[in-house]
């Protein structure tokens, strides 16, 4: 199964230590490239620092936030373990927002 953008997954390193991450290209690119994804931080206390961080919103399977500064290169599909949800629209949009800005996307 491939990640879509918006889901939230448990990711295994080399180490075998478990990072759970926020897919952020799409389905299309997944199927062609290896995914692109950003770290959820448990310990992130601070107000939205945009264009870096998206806190979550209530709503949201997890808690805390989105660090983008830390966006991974590709992952390699198979570092993908487990599925936990899919983030809500709300946040989708601040993500979305944050990665224009990031890119100098117009």
């Amino acid at each position: 199964m491939l990640p879509r953008k918006a889901e939230v997954w448990d990711l295994a390193d080399e180490q075998g230590n478990m990072i759970r991450m926020l897919v952020v290209s799409g389905i299309e690119w997944n199927a062609s490239v290896m995914p692109q994804a950003a770290p959820l931080s448990r310990r992130h206390q601070h107000p939205e620092v945009l264009p870096f961080a998206v806190a979550l919103h209530e709503a949201d399977p997890v808690g805390n936030a989105i660090v983008l500064m830390d966006l991974l290169g590709p992952v390699d599909p198979g570092s993908f373990v487990e599925r936990i949800g899919t983030l809500v629209g709300v946040t989708m949009a601040k993500v979305d927002a944050c990665m224009k800005y990031i890119y100098e996307i117009d």
